[in-house]
């Protein structure tokens, strides 16, 4: 017998008609899309087709939150197949299933576990800016291993987070399976021009604006420290050999991790110049402080700071031990300026700062994600306070530990040589050293 013929309330406006034509040609794609666009009326009916072309197909949605799946996703997914006949929807499971036999339901990125063990033939992860960020490799994509499963991700930037990485390998032609797009206001025709100026009028700041209508992933949030534009101007400028910088202070920074995701860094800056990091994993102590010294030894810095919270006392006492003259600074110590809730906070804002007087950074990209990073808000007594450093691994999956060594670098006033009582003590000969040489390595 036929199928009755079913005609949909969904009416697609002219960029998702471009943005289903490319989907369908991809297994991976990544929508970003400016406000009130429509990209979640897309993405309900993107399931809903998919649930009946296909017999026993199992589709799912994930929202940031469940309370949000449930107010604004299932409402959607409710209205635009309450004229399917046959249907049935679980309210108490967030699930519909269709007369093919497929179904969609409804999940929260903040709840990804619960996803867990099951298999989708697609999925759509709507705000993925907003989701724990271990959801995705964890939970959800080995859901899509077993059937082959496709993933659609639609959503608003956030700043250059797992959503801004998946949008630049859908711009990657070596990745097959991925296609990304982006549509920011002026190319959707969905907002008449009257409507767009009221917006961009009416905004909080130019970078909210530029974030929720212009799709800028570069554009930063109000409450962040270091602006990625900031960064960017410093990235773009040109090193200078002149002579300010040849009589200027040569400091070290040194943030310590041992195992685990998180790094160790030394950020070595003369002046107004930061240079290349030197950035090293799964080290133990005695190797870091084997290349600390190393470094100490051929660049002959005015002053090296070290992070001496966790392991970094380790590195601090061996390094005096053998002859060196380094500096422990405790990032939750009281703030040389009372104006700051603790020293982290006082030396990132000193960082900044330094940006803003012309600092020159070099151009690495996970230096500009980890300076970018931390959020800033004022405590109970008006001082000014830096997101803590495990809350920003929770939010963004990692530890900004570049931007922690940097920051270090900025610990107490130093003088450059010949006014400092900084003293190298160490027996060794001095090698001759670029600092200006290509210095990451592994």
């Amino acid at each position: 017998m036929n199928q009755p013929r079913i005609t949909s309330k969904y009416q697609p406006r002219d960029w998702q008609r471009r943005a289903h034509a490319q989907i369908a040609g991809h297994r991976f794609n990544v929508l970003v899309v400016h406000r009130r666009a429509g990209k979640t009326v897309m993405a309900i009916n993107l399931l809903i087709a998919a649930s009946l072309a296909r017999s026993s197909g199992r589709f799912a949605y994930f929202a940031p939150t469940l309370k949000q799946a449930k107010q604004i996703s299932w409402g959607l997914l409710k209205e635009y197949t309450a004229n399917i006949p046959g249907v049935d929807f679980k309210e108490a499971e967030l699930r519909v299933i269709f007369p093919t036999g497929s179904e969609i339901q409804l999940f929260s990125g903040d709840n990804h576990d619960a996803a867990r063990g099951m298999g989708f033939d697609g999925v759509v992860l709507d705000e993925i800016a907003n989701f724990p960020p271990e959801a995705w490799a964890s939970s959800i994509r080995p859901t899509l291993s077993d059937r082959g499963g496709w993933a659609t991700f639609i959503g608003t930037p956030n700043g250059l987070d797992l959503f801004h990485e998946f949008y630049q390998r859908g711009q990657d032609a070596t990745q097959i399976e991925w296609w990304s797009a982006l549509y920011p206001v002026t190319a959707t025709g969905v907002l008449p021009q009257s409507e767009i100026e009221s917006a961009r009028n009416s905004a909080v700041s130019t970078a909210a604006f530029r974030r929720e209508y212009m799709c800028d992933f570069t554009a930063s949030a109000d409450d962040v420290l270091i602006p990625l534009e900031l960064i960017q101007r410093a990235q773009g400028r040109s090193i200078s050999f002149d002579g300010a910088l040849a009589g200027a202070e040569k400091v070290i920074g040194v943030d310590v991790a041992r195992f685990g995701t998180d790094r160790t860094v030394f950020f070595s800056r003369w002046g107004k110049q930061a240079l290349p990091p030197i950035v090293i994993e799964q080290a133990d102590l005695m190797h870091t402080v084997g290349l600390l010294t190393q470094l100490i030894d051929r660049w002959q810095p005015d002053a090296t700071f070290i992070d001496e919270g966790g392991v970094g006392g380790g590195v601090i006492d061996r390094s005096r031990q053998l002859g060196f003259d380094v500096v422990g600074v405790n990032f939750g110590a009281r703030a040389i300026d009372a104006r700051y809730y603790n020293r982290r906070s006082e030396m990132w804002f000193c960082l900044r700062d330094w940006l803003n007087e012309g600092g020159i950074l070099p151009d690495d990209t996970d230096l500009l994600a980890d300076l970018s990073a931390p959020q800033f808000s004022f405590d109970a007594g008006n001082r000014l306070k830096l997101e803590p450093k495990d809350q920003i691994k929770k939010r963004l999956g990692s530890s900004p530990d570049l931007g922690d060594a940097l920051a270090l670098t900025f610990a107490f006033p130093v003088a450059p040589a010949g006014r400092s009582a900084y003293k190298h003590t160490h027996t060794q000969s001095i090698h001759s050293y670029d600092p200006f040489e290509e210095s990451r390595y592994a």
